[in-house]
């Protein structure tokens, strides 16, 4: 994992570096692990609210074809009454 080529420099720099406290490293992985529980909440409640957004377009788009059909309909048979 280190260098060897000039192993004087590795020791220097190996111990240039303050050791992090445990408690430290606990507090940080800590703060990790709550963050990611709130991401998860927040999506799970976006997914919840997409669906039933998507939900509510698909009724919406089930009543315009409604509403189109029967005009359709309409259309062609004002169409054939006005014709015979």
């Amino acid at each position: 994992m280190w260098s060897t080529k000039d192993a004087s420099h590795d020791e220097e720099w190996r111990y240039s570096v303050a050791p992090i406290p445990l408690a430290k490293i606990e507090e940080i992985r800590l703060e990790e692990e709550q963050e990611v529980l709130d991401d998860a909440e927040q999506d799970a409640g976006v997914s919840i609210g997409v669906e039933e957004e998507e939900e509510d377009e698909i009724e919406d788009a089930a009543k315009r074809n409604r509403y189109f059909e029967k005009e359709v309909c309409m259309k062609f048979v004002s169409f054939y009454m006005i014709n015979s």
